[in-house]
């Protein structure tokens, strides 16, 4: 498996890359949390 499967499964697994959600919140929502760098970051996320 390459750096660009795993990428790829990753992005799929995480549905940010078909067209589960029709909306980042509703991907937000699904995912629980999100991580950022730092605060304001996290906030605009």
């Amino acid at each position: 498996m390459t750096e660009k499967d795993i990428a790829r499964l990753r992005l799929y697994n995480q549905h940010v890359s078909h067209q589960k959600f029709k909306t980042p919140a509703e991907i937000v929502g699904y995912l629980g949390a999100v991580q950022a760098q730092d605060y304001a970051g996290a906030k605009w996320a």
